[in-house]
């Protein structure tokens, strides 16, 4: 018996009545009114509950308190850094995966990994769903969601830390399709409705300002429409070389048609190219098909530089960049090897934090450098003085020194 039901069985029988109708739904509506002997029994037990009730109340307020002193556990959210990936099986929950086995510290920094649903929704979790801070998506996401007018509350507190790899467009075509102009009006496959590749598709056309007709098939579904001839051409976004052509040969009447770098093209894509090495089958040796590419970025919501969610994410780009060497190196994925730190992506802005460790790298190299014996003035004026990248005039550019400084490191390693 609990306090509610003592007092509600001591209660007179015109109390109880009134109380049965305004709970005539709740729990107490099956207990029946008690008889006047019953009412006796009643008190005797509540009154004993009473008086064990008493007797807690006591020995809770005689217990020792916690000295005001004592250490409280950290709160695990200070140093906490949750980013969103992709698919289990795709590339970017693999760099998270590495990005916890070198980064994870006890009490300093913890990756906390979360499966995404491409680059559309995983912009959407880190403005909205709480606890994600970071993310990574195709960097042309920033230019389809400003041509769609998306999330404008926020689209331009969007900014990257880093670039890491590129994903080459594969154009596959007919044989009879000589150029980009010759798809105008045909049937050309964009992947999956919503996917990466759509929204790629989607750009490139727009900005070539060649209108197709989209189909909106699984790649692997496209390629076989494409080798029947039902379609004229099947685009895919991917590391390359690309397994998904694996197989092809001459008698399959297709070719990778080339996508030439254009001004328009390169406010957003990197110039790239595809060669006989990845796919021998679909290009003649020594050749090259021209093409571009979308690269991988780090995202993260520009928070105000005082908060602590900045500070939070700044420390991360600390801990990440002052250890990115350990990235490169066996077991991690091969793709770190391709990860520019100071490379800039079209359209975007970066973390203010990443900009600032990047320029006090530089800064810092340049002030050892200058401040030691070495007769030629220091490691990095003899990298200055050897490397043909130096140009007159280089290292007043900022730019130009963060690109010289990431090919120091390199050389560095060669003088060991």
């Amino acid at each position: 018996m609990n306090a509610i039901e003592c007092l509600y069985r001591l209660k007179e029988p015109q109390e109880l009545g009134a109380s049965m109708k305004q709970n005539r739904s709740g729990r107490w509506s099956h207990l029946q009114a008690p008889a006047p002997h019953r009412r006796l029994q009643a008190l005797v037990r509540c009154s004993a509950f009473g008086i064990g009730l008493a007797f807690s109340l006591a020995a809770a307020a005689a217990a020792p308190e916690a000295p005001s002193g004592a250490a409280q556990p950290p709160d695990v959210n200070e140093h906490t850094v949750g980013i969103v990936t992709g698919t289990v099986s795709g590339t970017y929950i693999q760099f998270a995966s590495d990005l916890s086995n070198v980064l994870d510290s006890a009490g300093k920094l913890r990756i906390l990994a979360v499966l995404g649903k491409g680059s559309m929704q995983n912009v959407e979790d880190i403005l909205r769903v709480r606890g994600i801070d970071l993310g990574i998506v195709q960097s042309d996401v920033l230019t389809y969601i400003k041509k769609k007018g998306l999330f404008p509350e926020a689209v331009n507190k969007l900014q990257y830390i880093t670039k890491l790899y590129n994903e080459e467009l594969h154009l596959l075509a007919r044989t009879d399709i000589q150029k980009l102009e010759d798809l105008r009006g045909q049937k050309v496959n964009f992947g999956l409705q919503g996917s990466g590749i759509a929204i790629t598709s989607t750009i490139v056309f727009d900005l070539l300002k060649i209108k197709v007709e989209p189909a909106y098939d699984d790649p692997a579904v496209a390629l076989e429409k494409l080798k029947r001839g039902e379609i004229a051409a099947s685009i895919g976004v991917y590391g390359k070389p690309a397994q998904i052509y694996n197989g092809l040969k001459a008698e399959d009447k297709v070719k990778f048609l080339p996508v030439p770098p254009s001004l328009e093209l390169s406010e957003v894509y990197f110039p790239s190219s595809l060669t006989a090495k990845e796919y021998p089958q679909l290009i003649a040796p020594d050749a090259k098909v021209e093409t571009i590419a979308v690269g991988a970025v780090m995202i993260v919501y520009g928070w105000e530089p005082n908060s602590w969610r900045y500070k939070k994410v700044a420390r991360f780009v600390d801990m990440f960049f002052s250890n990115f060497e350990q990235f490169q190196k066996p077991p991690r994925h091969q793709k770190w090897q391709e990860v520019n730190l100071i490379a800039k992506v079209p359209g975007w802005v970066r973390f203010p934090a990443s900009e600032e460790w990047l320029k006090r790298a530089v800064a810092s190299s340049t002030a050892t450098a200058k401040q030691s014996s070495d007769p030629d003035r220091g490691t990095f004026e003899r990298f200055l003085a050897e490397s043909p990248a130096a140009g007159k005039g280089a290292a007043a550019d900022e730019e130009a020194r963060l690109k010289l400084f990431q090919a120091y490191e390199a050389w560095k390693k060669t003088q060991k």
